[in-house]
């Protein structure tokens, strides 16, 4: 009987989770057609990351859309996000060489707006290519520039994305006193 409660409850958190999700993606496709232009970039977005996991398809479907408007609306910070996504998606579709791309991109555009905070997101999300790929030195690389962004910033959200992405690198390493410290 014990196996049989554990199942239904891990059928029901799963189902809750995905609801969660679904209605995430309906409240913003909902809220879409009455935004301003800028909030139409952070709601492609946000629908983008939403879908990244599951569809990424879709992800890269409404972070293009996002990154053309946001080239249209000629913004000075936040441009490199939408590609990131897409970078984020296409490793998920398991297209690695567009996944680089992206990432590489994100990090130009990132730079050239000088937006330390994308900037920081963007290294951490290289880095975690690379260690998907199995590239520990160039995932350390990345990661620590990110760390180091978001510590000068004073980044918290920031920080804690990349501590647990270093923390991954560290267990997967064995050096589990590193990852727990981390």
């Amino acid at each position: 009987m014990g196996k049989r409660c554990l199942t239904v409850f891990l059928f029901l958190l799963a189902f809750h989770a995905g609801a969660q999700n679904r209605l995430l993606i309906d409240s913003l496709k909902g809220v879409l057609p009455l935004a301003t232009d800028i909030q139409k970039f952070n709601i492609l977005n946000d629908l983008g990351f939403a879908y990244r996991l599951s569809f990424p398809d879709s992800t890269i479907f409404y972070c293009k859309q996002a990154y053309d408007l946001g080239k249209e609306l000629n913004l000075s910070k936040d441009l490199s996000r939408p590609l990131s996504f897409i970078g984020l998606a296409s490793a998920y579709k398991g297209d690695y060489k567009s996944s680089f791309d992206y990432h590489k991109l994100a990090i130009d555009v990132a730079e050239h707006q000088r937006d330390s905070v994308q900037l920081g997101y963007c290294y951490n999300n290289f880095g975690r290519l690379f260690f998907d790929q199995g590239d520990l030195s160039r995932a350390y690389d990345n990661l620590i520039k990110a760390q180091e962004i978001f510590e000068l910033i004073q980044d918290d959200m920031g920080r804690a994305y990349v501590y647990r992405s270093l923390s991954n690198l560290y267990k997967s390493q064995g050096d589990y006193p590193k990852a727990l410290q981390t």
